[in-house]
């Protein structure tokens, strides 16, 4: 189990934010299985949080993935080099935080919820430390493509859906991570 927090820059394109970037925070976990050492299957979760002009997003990702050691990449003993590829869904919520752009505004509407399909590749470093502890650093490109898109107001405290369509503008929400992490167990 690999958790890990990091930094993230993304690219949101939208039809309400054209294409804007941000600056936020992640934290992630990997939960896998090695086979013979080198090779491993995981399942991985993060979660994302940015700010793009007047919008405040949480993207969420599950994803299945496959990691891979690159010792001919290897520079010391006590260090691993590995690439890892996933690929799942999630869900991405933005949050409108200043002035709603129309039809939103018109509608009531608090936030968005996108969803959709999710592909990365990361490369890293595994390095273990003097008592044995295994740390990681690694840096990851996601590519979040949305196909459903929800508009959102609360009443009272209770969230309701008040439109539904399809994403089909090329609305995604592309991020690169810098992670550091341990080894749990």
């Amino acid at each position: 189990m690999f958790p890990g927090f990091g930094v993230n820059s993304s690219l949101l394109s939208s039809r309400i934010a054209g294409s804007k970037g941000g600056i936020g925070l992640t934290l992630r976990t990997d939960l896998g299985y090695y086979v013979r050492g080198d090779t491993a299957f995981e399942l991985s979760t993060s979660v994302s949080f940015n700010r793009v002009d007047d919008l405040l997003i949480w993207n969420t990702i599950f994803a299945f993935g496959y990691r891979a050691r690159l010792p001919f990449l290897r520079e010391r003993e006590d260090s691993a080099p590995y690439i890892r590829v996933f690929a799942g869904t999630g869900p991405a919520v933005a949050v409108f935080e200043g002035e709603r752009p129309s039809p939103y505004k018109e509608l009531g509407a608090q936030r968005l919820q996108w969803e959709g399909l999710v592909g990365g590749v990361g490369v890293g470093l595994f390095r273990t430390l003097p008592g044995g502890r295994i740390w990681f650093a690694e840096a990851t490109l996601t590519l979040h493509s949305f196909r459903k898109q929800e508009v959102i107001k609360s009443e009272g405290e209770i969230p309701v859906v008040i439109s539904r369509t399809t994403a089909n503008d090329g609305e995604s929400l592309n991020n690169l991570h810098l992670i550091l992490g341990v080894a749990v167990f």
